[in-house]
């Protein structure tokens, strides 16, 4: 049995990746498998299923031993990285890390990299850091930054910022999120520009103003309660 192992966290980190090693141990401890491994040489979740159209890929190599039988703080020590494969180090479990995402590791994994001796009988994807908690961790802080945002901006500078009652305005605001998941605003828009969106997101730009229209428009012009059952709109701050 020849399995593939990939991920969308990157390699063996005590913060990106910190479970990965254990799996990788396990396999080789209890089984008789072959182990291959094939991973972004970063964090590359939520674009597992995209490629990089005209990019060369480029591996380099990491090497691990046995690390998690027993608590200990070398849990995820590795050698390298290496641009080659190193022969001597062939008793030690060798990762190839892709300058790519996912599915770029497991295109080469099958088709190119320790294939042709012996095929590739199953791939296995993770194991993951929690996407889901790294998505709301990341959302709530955009929430806590973008309510304190415009409390400032309707509290401190009451003669820029006069927002109209009745009235609806859209920004669009701007944040980086590093490795570490700590979120840094970037820019405010006051007059989004949806064209750089492009093709891709055209359905999240609908959603977007249908849902604005439906919770927001709709009960002002009709008094009513808003037009939606289930909401995709979060309320950060309220203006009294």
């Amino acid at each position: 049995m020849h399995i593939l192992l990939t991920n969308d966290d990157g390699p063996l980190n005590d913060k990106a990746s910190p479970y990965i090693k254990y799996l990788v141990d396990e396999i080789n401890s209890s089984t008789d498998w072959k182990l291959s491994i094939v991973v972004p040489n970063q964090q590359r979740s939520w674009i597992g299923k995209a490629h990089f159209a005209g990019k060369s890929l480029t591996p380099s190599y990491i090497y691990t031993n046995d690390s998690t039988a027993t608590p200990n703080q070398q849990v995820n020590a590795f050698d390298g990285p290496f641009t080659n494969p190193q022969p001597q180090l062939k008793s030690s479990q060798e990762w190839c890390l892709v300058d790519s995402t996912p599915a770029a590791c497991t295109d080469l994994g099958i088709y190119h990299l320790n294939s042709f001796d012996q095929p590739i009988d199953l791939v296995i994807s993770g194991p993951n850091l929690a996407g889901f908690d790294k998505q709301d961790t990341v959302y709530d802080k955009i929430r806590t930054i973008t309510g304190e945002l415009f409390r400032a901006a309707t509290s401190v500078d009451k003669i820029n910022f006069q927002p109209l009652p009745n009235a609806v305005e859209i920004y669009g605001v701007d944040f980086l999120v590093n490795d570490d998941l700590e979120v840094k605003l970037l820019e405010v828009n006051a007059y989004p520009d949806f064209k750089q969106t492009g093709d891709d997101l055209k359905d999240l730009i609908f959603e977007l103003f249908d849902r604005v229209v439906n919770e927001a428009v709709l009960p002002l012009v009709t008094n009513e309660e808003k037009h939606t059952t289930e909401s995709n709109l979060d309320l950060v701050y309220l203006y009294e």
